[in-house]
């Protein structure tokens, strides 16, 4: 399951810019959060671990339309989150909780407002 996880979004993610572009993220505006790992390489083992770790959360990652794009030609390790739309809402260094990131999306009020939706489908 994980694997084909990673290979959706694989399919969907634009990765391994060169360093001096940016990553087009016009494909997912208001469709999309995304998380950017970004690292010197775009498998770097920081980015391997945390795909590793982003993996076994698939079912949370879809509930708050996360896809996950990797990109090489950085500094260092760091994982960004952009909002549906397009600004920069977190960023972290290698030691990121996924809870964390859940958390703050939660607290968003789009996100607020998308899970008062999806309750009232429900009923």
């Amino acid at each position: 399951m994980i694997n084909r996880f990673f290979k959706v979004i694989t399919l969907c993610a634009l990765f391994s810019q060169a360093k001096s572009q940016e990553l087009n993220l016009n494909t997912y505006l208001w469709k999309n959060r995304v998380l950017v790992l970004e690292d010197t390489l775009k498998d770097s083992s920081d980015i391997k671990k945390a795909q590793k770790l982003l993996g076994h959360k698939e079912k949370q990652l879809q509930e708050r339309d996360l896809v996950i794009l990797s990109r090489g030609g950085q500094k260092k390790f760091k994982i960004r989150l952009i909002g549906k739309d397009g600004g920069q809402k977190w960023e972290s260094g290698p030691d990121f909780k996924t809870q964390t990131i859940f958390d703050l999306i939660d607290s968003m009020p789009m996100r607020q407002r998308e899970m008062r939706e999806k309750s009232q489908t429900k009923e």
